[in-house]
């Protein structure tokens, strides 16, 4: 594997009850390592909490990789704002790695980050790398209802191929509507979907400059493309009054960040 100049991020997944614990993190470093041969970890995350395990206990076991020379970083996902807090102050008490970035769910129709978490990081000093750029393919713009949910096989909205699929049809099947109506409405403005919502994040979104958006792609050509969206310049005034009316149509459904 030549990854050139790239840098890794991982995660430790805690899957089955007991996976944060010393064993346990250790282990999923370990396979991380072996996989990825001489190249260093950038961040290693906790992509969400193990009830199981007290926090304390993955802490230290996060401090002693840390000083091991495992990884630069210390990030979390899928916590709380609460749980970032009592993470923070543990690890400061203890004079432990504390994180520095955190990865969360962000576009321009799931926002409910922005109440509450980003004011907790923006405290701290942490950083807010956004995934889920299009909502997990909604803003991409192939998907305006539930039959086009229903239709597409393979990948997350296929129950054959993803068990949360029912799950996460659950979830944006009660956002479709306003997707539909944005869509239609920047239909008349010359604008696709996509490019827009990448638009929206990079220049009227709440983000920061130490901030950043996490892009997916199944292809390089894919890739180019989401690159692409993203250099564009801000949109009008009459573009952003467009996603306001969106999100606010949706907020009362969209789910947790945490969730």
């Amino acid at each position: 594997m030549n990854l050139g100049n790239c840098v890794v991020d991982t995660k430790v997944y805690p899957g089955q009850h007991g996976n944060f614990s010393e064993d346990g993190i250790r282990e999923s470093m370990n396979r991380s390592l072996a996989a990825l041969g001489k190249y260093k970890i950038r961040t290693l995350y906790l992509h969400s909490p193990d009830p199981t395990v007290p926090i304390k206990t993955t802490l230290q076991v996060i401090n002693d990789l840390y000083n091991e020379g495992h990884f630069e970083q210390f990030g979390l996902s899928n916590y709380s704002s609460w749980q970032v807090t009592e993470i923070v102050g543990i690890a400061d008490h203890h004079g432990w790695v504390k994180p520095t970035v955190y990865e969360g769910k962000y576009n321009a129709i799931e926002r409910t980050v922005e109440d509450e978490l980003l004011p907790c990081l923006r405290h701290f000093g942490i950083k807010f790398y956004a995934y889920s750029p299009l909502a997990g393919g909604v803003l991409a713009g192939n998907i305006l209802s539930e039959e086009d949910m229903a239709a597409r096989e393979g990948g997350r909205w296929d129950p054959q191929a993803c068990r949360f699929a029912l799950a996460i049809r659950s979830q944006y099947a009660p956002i479709l509507p306003a997707v539909r109506e944005l869509k239609e409405a920047l239909d008349r403005h010359g604008l696709g979907l996509a490019e827009a919502s990448y638009r929206w994040l990079q220049h009227h979104s709440v983000l920061h400059q130490d901030d950043a958006v996490i892009i997916a792609a199944t292809s390089v050509k894919h890739m180019e493309m989401n690159m692409k969206n993203c250099e564009g310049g801000p949109l009008s005034e009459g573009i952003v009054e467009l996603f306001e009316r969106a999100w606010l149509r949706v907020k009362a459904n969209a789910a947790h960040y945490a969730s």
